[in-house]
């Protein structure tokens, strides 16, 4: 009965903490209902009847083996349907490319309703495209196209593709992967709710605002990818707090593997903030991230002085800092790194 009262109170002190009720799912559409296999109550999901009791993995991957002729298949639909809210047993929600459509996308790809999946661990939706209000998925030849995308949901008014603040409620989340998929807005301060994250990507998007200072409350995060966004202002100083970043833990940071899920990469950023549009000098708080072996800040619009706590970074093994405003000579710190390879200081400082 205490646990209880303990999960209702801490239910709604983090909706008030950040401003965001969970939408009630009420108004479900009869049509969306079924029964599963086995015999119980299910939702229909991307054509699919998934039992509310039973299931706890919905998983595809478009990338690993061959095509399905049933299920999910290469394009599952256009948007994830807040009926998904239905599936509280979920723990996995992978739908890595799956849910590229040639067809018009519209209301909110990402659904609100999605708080409702509180004991979801893994939620993956990378490569698919999802700010595309109308994607190309196959090229003429038949072969797989890539970033086909002609009008965002942002420019055709029809869909929405934003990162939904009531995604803080998924405090049991463990990786989230959002990548590749054009989403736009800001990234909501709600992300600093999500304290048992090992692994945060959402590269290569749309995404505007600042990096919250909130991110600052993942700690136990092994990767952090933010880079080719149009994310504004300073590195926020809590980065410092995140002293796992580059810790080598399977599965969420493993680069022996050869990067993520064995894509066979010579290296994986544990913190790739590059291609911004970020300002100001970097916070001396970086020199926490001693597991850290590669700092990718490239391409931004920092400038000021190099931070001489770098000198701290001892895992330190590439440093790409080029493309910003630096000024002044790299700090003297920086020469006594013992594991430096590439340092890379072009466009404002000069090198060593």
């Amino acid at each position: 009965m205490k646990n209880s009262i303990l999960s209702i109170l801490l239910f709604l002190v983090t909706g008030f903490a950040f401003g965001q009720e969970c939408p009630p799912l009420d108004n479900i559409n009869p049509e969306s209902l079924c029964t599963a296999s086995d015999g119980t109550n299910g939702v229909i999901i991307f054509g699919d009847c998934y039992s509310i009791e039973s299931t706890t993995e919905i998983y595809h991957d478009i990338f690993q083996g061959s095509m399905p002729t049933e299920g999910l298949g290469w394009q599952a639909g256009d948007t994830i349907p807040r009926e998904i809210g239905l599936l509280t047993n979920l723990t996995t929600l992978f739908l890595r490319g799956a849910l590229r459509t040639t067809e018009p996308r519209i209301g909110n790809v990402i659904p609100a309703e999605i708080c409702h999946l509180t004991n979801l661990e893994i939620l993956d939706l990378t490569f698919n495209a999802l700010g595309c209000h109308d994607y190309t998925w196959m090229t003429a030849n038949g072969s797989i196209g890539f970033d086909n995308c002609n009008e965002t949901c942002e420019e055709s008014g029809e869909c929405s593709a934003t990162i939904p603040p009531e995604i803080g409620y998924l405090t049991n989340l463990q990786a989230l992967r959002l990548s590749d998929n054009h989403l736009s807005g800001e990234i909501p301060s709600s992300i600093g709710n999500l304290v048992n994250l090992r692994v945060l990507g959402f590269d290569e998007n749309d995404l505007t605002g600042i990096i919250p200072p909130e991110i600052g409350n993942l700690t136990l995060v092994h990767v952090l990818s933010l880079g080719r966004n149009q994310l504004t202002g300073p590195i926020p100083s809590t980065i410092g707090n995140m002293t796992n970043l580059g810790v080598e833990e399977s599965p969420w940071y493993d680069p022996l593997s050869g990067g993520p899920d064995g894509m066979e990469m010579d290296y994986w950023n544990a913190l790739n903030l590059s291609r911004n549009q970020l300002t100001g000098p970097i916070p001396p708080e970086i020199g926490n991230l001693t597991s850290l072996s590669q700092a990718t800040l490239h391409h931004n619009n920092l400038n000021g002085l190099i931070p001489p706590e770098m000198g701290n970074m001892e895992s330190l093994i590439i440093m790409n800092l080029g493309g910003n405003n630096f000024w002044g000579e790299p700090p003297i710190e920086l020469a006594n790194l013992p594991n430096i390879d590439h340092p890379d200081f072009s466009f404002g400082v000069s090198g060593f």
